[in-house]
């Protein structure tokens, strides 16, 4: 005889097992008790207990991995807000792990229809670097892919010459990382999508900044999304939009406020320009309508006029390279600002900002 699912108590027995290092077992309880009320929603019960198991390490976390926890943490937060959607008659048809390409066994996380548009959702939480800690350390990026890192790696060397007790390290591009997450949902999306469809590769992201680092991916130079992408191949035509997200930061560094669903979460869905020929403005307006989004807004930002390099041939809008921060900064109220990013003193940052006058 089949056991029976694990029901609210004994999900909440088994997280009070776990050790410390398990991200559940250092949470508000509200935190926790929201994670078992969306499991339950969410989770067909014939599966509940493997589900638990292979997403989350519950009961046995002995492989244990934060990334994978936050990967799975933000497919469920995604999947509960759809779920909350259906509950109130603004979505049909909502399926986990749909097949939409058989014969292959491969699945997108979420399958839902508005009205008259089917919509496909890839939730993707990729791997953000920690950097070392400031004061002791600054690290160094360049902005967008460098055809060459010897002009950063001379300025590494003229900070390190000049200052001591302060290291310099060398940051990752992550734009490798992006090109997986587009490639990836491309091959999940349907391969015969029409003007009724629209997909979407939602990215759970940190803070401000890293939303910032992952437009710079798409937009910045050599990025993605150009014309002069530095993976022409990665084309990706099925993925209509990329949503960034801060989803992850809210499972990362404010679970004492909501986190499993999208309700407070910041969603900045930016139109693939290299995306298939049948995808129709309707399509998004009507599949983007049951999120809280800044679609519109911004696409049609535009921060202050910054000059990235005074000594290029070509002089590039500093701006665009940090349009994310600039839209946090300079486009959402002090009340969205501390609805998204509630535990972020705004004041910091606005008295940190040192902004290049425009030449």
């Amino acid at each position: 005889m089949k056991e029976s699912p694990p029901d609210a108590a004994q999900i909440h027995e088994m997280i009070r097992g776990l050790s410390q290092k398990h991200i559940l077992s250092n949470s508000p309880q509200t935190y926790v008790d929201d994670f078992v009320v969306a499991a339950l929603e969410v989770y067909d019960p014939a599966t509940l207990q493997k589900t638990l198991q292979h997403k989350f390490f519950i009961p046995d976390e002995s492989n244990y991995k934060e990334d994978t926890y936050y990967q799975s943490a933000s497919e469920l937060s995604v999947s509960h807000y759809i779920k909350q959607k259906e509950k109130q008659r603004l979505v049909t048809n909502f399926e986990c792990d749909k097949r939409l390409n058989l014969p292959s066994l491969k699945d997108v996380d979420n399958y839902f229809q508005v009205r008259s548009t089917k919509v496909s959702l890839e939730v993707k939480c990729p791997l953000e670097d920690k950097q070392a800690p400031f004061p002791g350390n600054i690290t160094l990026k360049t902005v967008g892919r460098a055809p060459d890192l010897t002009g950063i790696e001379q300025m590494k060397e003229i900070f390190e010459s000049r200052t001591s007790g302060t290291n310099f390290p060398m940051g990752k591009n992550p734009d490798l990382r992006m090109k997986d997450c587009l490639e990836s949902a491309n091959e999940k999306f349907n391969s015969k999508s029409g003007v009724d469809d629209l997909n979407l590769l939602f990215l759970s992201c940190g803070q401000f900044h890293n939303m910032s680092e992952w437009y710079i991916c798409l937009y910045g130079p050599g990025g993605l999304f150009t014309s002069h992408s530095f993976a022409r191949e990665a084309r990706c035509p099925k993925v209509d939009l990329v949503v960034l997200s801060n989803l992850k930061y809210r499972h990362e560094q404010a679970r004492a406020h909501s986190a499993w669903t999208l309700d407070d979460v910041l969603l900045l869905p930016i139109v693939n320009p290299h995306g298939r020929s049948n995808r129709t403005s309707d399509a998004i307006e009507e599949g983007l309508s049951v999120f809280h989004h800044f679609q519109k807004e911004f696409a049609l930002f535009h921060g202050r006029e910054l000059v990235w390099d005074k000594q290029s041939e070509s002089l590039v809008s500093f701006e665009k390279q940090i349009r994310v921060s600039c839209f946090v900064m300079e486009h959402l109220t002090p009340a969205e600002f501390a609805r998204f990013f509630p535990t972020i003193d705004r004041s910091k940052f606005e008295k940190s900002r040192t902004l290049m006058p425009k030449s």
